[in-house]
């Protein structure tokens, strides 16, 4: 180098900016500044290859962890390429398997600023040395070129090691993922095994996961995604309806009450068809959600007749008969039929379910919202 710092002192501050990423929210010119460092002393001969490889996993180490996989998997390459033994293979593979088009990236590897750019190292740099050009201090070419051919040896062995590893027959694994599915609830197993014979099936050879550790991957996301169901069938089953009624309060609805409004419309009061965003994404309390749709008076029980309406003809047939009905003619035929001739409290018995519907208000509440949203829309 023709200027008077040690590469092991620039080393060290692209350490120390890495450790400040964790803390900031806009860090875009601070990798800069440690991506031009990283380059910079890669081109001193003084430079211990080692310390620069573990400098490059720190920094994709940070990468991996804002789920910014491009960048992470170039930095872990590069570790690699300076230090073969440097322990990121685990890393590599992973990282390898997102599809090109789906890893994020933020700054390039290759980016070759000046570090005398930088106020901190201007006068490091002597006279003489003023004029030095960005092409100086840029990452060498061998380097750079290098690069492409490193990823392709590396993805090549990861194809073939995961190639292998398929064409081998595991009693143990299949073993172990039989009694994993058998303690989830009853269709998993069955759902999963279907799924998996079509993904072994197509299966043409250019995944760098084994089918096993694929089967491990889906499988801890099979039981992270039942674990999030199961949190949420607990908050809707603590809903209490008995205890919903209007109380004709001047309520005003928030906008996520409207919608939960409009999608609870018309169906039945149990909320088991709730999807679970309703719990993890907006954090609802049901209860309390319902008891001010019931209480401002925008929500209330559907009529018999809507309820008829949502059963099948065959529980109507099989009510009409209970009580000597004819069956003949068309649903809303039927419908009529027993309205006229049960009682409130026998058709109660006979089609106990119940639904939910939005009241005039409701309604009115609904399109307003509806209108607004289209209004900030133009």
């Amino acid at each position: 180098m023709p200027y008077s710092i040690s590469p092991y002192k620039l080393n060290e501050d692209a350490n120390l900016l890495i450790k400040k990423l964790y803390k900031l929210k806009d860090t875009y010119d601070i990798e800069c500044k440690i991506i031009s460092i990283l380059n910079t002393i890669s081109n001193d001969l003084k430079m211990s290859t080692y310390q620069l490889s573990l400098s490059h996993k720190s920094f994709a180490d940070y990468y991996y962890s804002k789920g910014i996989s491009q960048d992470a998997l170039d930095h872990y390459l590069r570790a690699v390429e300076l230090n073969p033994s440097i322990s990121v293979k685990k890393r590599i593979k992973e990282l390898a398997g997102i599809p090109s088009e789906n890893r994020l990236r933020s700054i390039s590897i290759d980016i070759c600023n000046n570090i005398f750019e930088y106020e901190e190292y201007k006068h490091l740099l002597p006279k003489q040395s003023k004029d030095l050009s960005i092409r100086e201090t840029s990452v060498s070419a061998s380097v750079r070129n290098n690069r492409d051919a490193i990823y392709e040896r590396a993805l090549s062995s990861l194809l073939q090691e995961a190639n292998e590893e398929n064409s081998i027959y595991d009693p143990e694994h299949e073993a172990d993922l039989d009694v994993a599915l058998s303690d989830l609830p009853e269709g998993y197993k069955t759902d999963y095994y279907a799924a998996r014979d079509i993904r072994i099936q197509e299966n043409d050879g250019s995944s760098v996961l084994s089918q096993k550790e694929i089967d491990l991957l889906e499988l801890s996301s099979i039981k992270r995604s039942q674990k999030f169901h199961e949190i949420h069938m607990q908050a809707v089953s603590k809903v209490d309806i008995s205890l919903l009624k209007e109380l004709d309060e001047a309520i005003i609805l928030e906008a996520i009450e409207i919608s939960f409004l409009k999608y609870i419309n018309g169906r039945p009061a149990d909320l088991s068809y709730l999807p679970g965003y309703w719990t993890h994404e907006h954090h609802l309390n049901y209860q309390n959600v319902l008891g001010r749709l019931f209480g401002g008076g925008y929500l209330e029980f559907a009529d018999m007749p809507y309820v008829l309406s949502k059963s099948t003809v065959a529980d109507l047939h099989s009510a009409l008969k209970e009580h000597g009905l004819s069956i003949k003619g068309k649903k809303s035929e039927l419908i009529t039929c027993i309205i006229e001739n049960l009682s409130k409290e026998e058709c109660i018995l006979e089609f106990p379910e119940k639904y939910l519907i939005a009241t005039e208000k409701g309604f009115a509440a609904i399109q307003n919202y509806l209108n607004s949203r289209y209004l900030d829309c133009k």
